[in-house]
C-alpha cells in the first residue's frame, strides 16, 4: 500500500549546521518540509538562505517557548530575558502560572517575525519540545491562529497524537501534556487542517541506530501522516543538547538506505 507522507525537520534556524543540514536534504529530495525558530538574532539571515528552497518544501514555524530570548517584551515583563526551560514551562501551565496574554503575545511576535523575514505565513505551525498543545499554550495559538486568519490560508497544525506504549516514557510525556486535547477540543471541531498521524518519537541516545527506527515509523504512519525529525550536519555546538545526534539522522537521510526503506515501505514523500 502507498502511504503519501511528510517528512519534516525541527530546529530550523538553531543554528548554521543545523539550517545548512536541512537545506541540504530539501536539495537532495529527502525532506518535504521544516519548521522554523524565529527568535534568535540570526533567523533573518537564515531566512535568506532558506527562500530558495521554496517549492522544494513546506516551511513551518517552529514555535518556542523554552529556549533563547523572546521576542515580546509582553513575556520579558512577565517571566524575564531568557525562556524558562522546558521543565519549568510545563510546571506553571500546569500549575495555573502562566499568564495566557503574555503567551500570546510572544506566539504572535514570533509568527511575525516569520512573516517578515519570508515574506509569507508559515505553512504549518508546531511547537518546539511540543510546547504548542500545553495548557494555556493551546488556548494562545489557538487565539493567534484566528486573530491572523490563517484558516484563510490553510495553515496546518501539527497534531503529534499517537497511540503511547507505557514502555515510552517519552512518548508518554508528549502525549499527555495535550496532544489528544490540541485534537479533540480545536483541530477537529473546527475543521482547522492537520496531518492524519504522527511519528519521529525516540531518544536521541539511540541516533546511531536510528535506521531501525526510522522504518518503525514508516511502518506505522498512515497515509496523510507526518514524521519529523532533526538532522544537521557534524557539529561540537556545546548550546545544542542533541548535537551529536543530528549527523546520525543526516547521514541516514541522505544514504541508499533511506531511499531503499522508503520503498520498501511504500511511503511517497510529499508537501503539503
Amino acid at each position: 500500500m502507498t502511504k503519501r507522507i511528510v517528512l519534516g525537520a525541527d530546529d530550523y534556524g538553531q543554528a548554521e549546521a543545523v539550517s545548512r543540514g536541512i537545506i541540504d536534504l530539501i536539495l537532495a529530495g529527502r525532506l518535504t518540509a521544516t519548521s522554523a525558530l524565529t527568535n534568535g538574532p540570526d533567523w533573518p539571515t537564515h531566512a535568506r538562505w532558506l527562500l530558495p528552497c521554496r517549492g522544494k518544501a513546506a516551511f513551518g514555524l517552529h514555535l518556542n517557548l523554552t529556549q533563547g530570548t523572546p521576542l515580546s517584551p509582553e513575556f520579558k515583563a512577565a517571566y524575564g530575558d531568557t525562556f524558562p526551560g522546558l521543565g519549568v514551562l510545563l510546571l506553571r501551565a500546569y500549575a495555573g502560572q502562566l499568564k495566557p496574554a503574555a503567551v500570546e503575545a510572544e506566539l504572535a511576535a514570533q509568527l511575525e517575525a516569520f512573516k517578515q523575514a519570508m515574506g509569507f505565513y508559515p505553512a504549518y505551525l508546531d511547537g518546539h519540545q511540543h510546547v504548542h498543545h500545553f495548557p494555556v499554550v493551546r488556548g494562545a495559538l489557538k487565539r493567534v491562529y484566528e486573530n491572523a486568519q490563517l484558516s484563510g490560508f490553510r495553515v496546518r497544525i501539527r497534531s503529534v497524537h499517537r497511540p503511547v506504549r507505557l514502555s515510552d516514557p517519552k512518548a508518554c510525556l508528549i502525549e499527555w501534556t495535550g496532544a489528544k486535547r490540541l485534537l479533540d477540543d480545536w483541530l477537529i471541531p473546527d475543521a482547522i487542517p492537520h496531518n492524519s498521524s504522527f511519528e519521529g518519537i525516540y531518544s536521541f541516545n539511540a541516533a546511531p541506530q536510528c535506521r531501525q527506527y526510522f522504518q518503525q515509523f514508516f511502518a506505522n504512519i498512515q497515509d496523510g501522516g507526518m514524521i519529523m525529525c532533526h538532522p544537521g550536519r557534524a557539529s561540537t555546538d556545546p548550546t545544542d543538547p542533541i548535537a551529536s545526534a543530528r549527523h546520525h539522522e543526516y547521514a541516514y537521510l541522505m544514504s541508499d538506505d533511506f531511499r531503499f526503506d522508503c520503498e520498501v515501505a511504500g511511503v511517497i514523500l510529499v508537501g503539503f
